[in-house]
């Protein structure tokens, strides 16, 4: 199997192909980054041979500083070049909005061409994020900027060219059915997490701490996770708060200020020291195809109180490693936090069936294992 991977940012980009590369089916990423050099300075240890990596240098230049192209075109651009480099692949990888050419270059070569989506379907993650916006009375020009006209009409179009879409989820899986997406044409694959760097060390307080890492937004649903600890006011308990706080959530973190701690963004080789000192990590999310958090604060012995669109209810069974609510349900987080709370060792105990789930079948070779599984099939009945 030869397998070529395409995207200008990170996401989880490296990780796939690190795995077709301990596969032995990676044909070359394509990227803004430098592969082991920036795998390093991200503290990723991602082992993929400068050989392997080919970089738009004038791209990775104009990403990540001012230039006069928008997000669209960047990736627009990034994907005409990848394209030229497409010969003789079994599978070509991409990520949207650069995808376009390099699906239409496949075809000419009678290339499976698969796009990687982390979200839900464009559609769904649009309305569900404007509607959150609405709700709040936040302006919503920036939002549609996103999801202007030309990004819709090329994504949606990359959806209808392409072979296979990729998620990471049922809930990613379902927003596509919903909208007419052909089941047949996706593939669900869960995130993994990177065992050695993720992993419990012991606590060392008997606080009840709630944990969260991650951007500190609207669709990420903090002001849920915010307002149920803050109505609940526990004594010895704790909110950690561990991510950077955007300007549309200000808000809500000066109407609760004095019931979390905030310890802004922290490098990914720490986070599990954090972890650690939890109780249990809440993620409230209203729409992402797979938290890669969630794993990793399993990995340190946290349960889970996650939504539905968060991907979590892939990695937990209900009750078992931690508990599903609804979106948008402040009394359904107030009422597991209370459980958890008042029960420390059944607390204890799903963390540590948290953890065995984790080990037992989420880590990133476990990923690498079902991409293999799944390309394979996919090269034996196109």
């Amino acid at each position: 199997m030869n397998v070529s991977v395409f995207c200008l940012a990170k996401f989880h980009a490296f990780y796939l192909a690190e795995q077709l590369h301990k596969h032995q089916a990676l044909d070359h990423l394509y990227t803004s980054f430098y592969g082991k050099i920036a795998s390093k300075q991200n503290n990723e240890n991602i082992d993929l041979p400068y050989a392997k990596v080919r970089t738009h240098l004038l791209l990775a230049f104009m990403a990540y500083t001012r230039n006069p192209f928008s997000e669209l075109r960047l990736w627009q651009l990034f994907g005409e070049w990848a394209a030229r480099y497409i010969e003789n692949e079994d599978i070509v990888v991409s990520w949207g909005l650069a995808a376009l050419p390099i699906i239409e270059q496949a075809k000419q070569r009678n290339i499976i061409s698969i796009v990687e989506r982390g979200s839900a379907h464009v559609r769904v993650q649009r309305d569900i994020l404007l509607e959150e916006y609405e709700a709040y009375g936040q302006p919503t020009d920036a939002l549609m900027r996103s999801f202007s006209p030309q990004r819709m009409e090329r994504e949606l179009l990359e959806y209808e060219m392409v072979d296979y879409i990729s998620v990471p989820s049922q809930f990613a899986k379902r927003s596509f059915v919903e909208q007419g997406v052909p089941e047949a044409k996706i593939i669900k694959i869960n995130y993994g997490v990177n065992l050695s760097r993720f992993h419990q060390i012991p606590k060392q307080d008997n606080v009840f701490r709630v944990i969260y890492a991650g951007a500190m937004t609207l669709r990420k649903g903090i002001q849920y996770l915010l307002k149920a600890f803050a109505d609940l006011n526990l004594p010895n308990a704790e909110l950690w708060l561990i991510g950077n706080i955007s300007s549309e959530t200000e808000t809500f973190f000066k109407r609760y200020e004095g019931s979390f701690r905030h310890f802004g963004a922290m490098p990914m080789h720490e986070l599990h020291k954090y972890y650690a000192q939890g109780s249990v990590f809440g993620i409230c999310s209203l729409e992402e195809g797979m938290a890669m958090v969630q794993p990793q604060a399993m990995s340190c012995g946290l349960p889970l109180i996650c939504t539905t669109n968060t991907g979590g209810d892939d990695m937990i069974t209900d009750g078992v490693e931690g508990f599903v609510v609804p979106i948008r349900n402040v009394e359904a987080i107030k009422e597991k936090l209370l459980y958890l709370y008042e029960n420390h060792e059944i607390c204890v105990a799903m963390g540590q069936a948290a953890k065995r789930k984790v080990q037992q079948g989420l880590s990133w070779d476990d990923y690498g294992r079902s991409v293999m599984e799944a390309y394979e099939g996919l090269l034996k009945n196109p």
